[in-house]
C-alpha cells in the first residue's frame, strides 16, 4: 500500500489500541488508517452532522484528545 501523501512504497504497518491497522510512511512520516477500516459515506456523514464543532466544547476537544491517546505508545 503507497502513502495516501508522498505516494512512497516505505511503509510499515502497526496496530493501535483500538485495535485497527494503520500504516506509517518511512518518508513523510504520515500515519494512516487502512482502508478496510473505513466507513461508509452515509455512516461519516452521520458522524459528521451530530458534531458541533467549536474550540470552547469539552466534546469536540475530546475528539483530538481521544486520537492522541490512540497513538500514545
Amino acid at each position: 500500500m503507497p502513502c495516501i501523501v508522498c505516494k512512497s512504497e516505505l511503509v510499515s504497518s502497526f496496530i493501535t489500541k483500538d485495535r485497527k491497522t494503520y500504516w506509517q510512511c518511512s518518508h513523510c512520516s504520515v500515519k494512516f488508517l487502512d482502508q478496510a477500516f473505513f466507513i461508509d459515506e452515509d455512516t461519516e456523514k452521520g458522524r459528521y452532522l451530530e458534531h458541533h464543532n467549536e474550540i470552547g466544547d469539552p466534546a469536540y476537544l475530546q475528539v483530538f484528545i481521544q486520537i492522541i491517546r490512540t497513538f500514545d505508545g
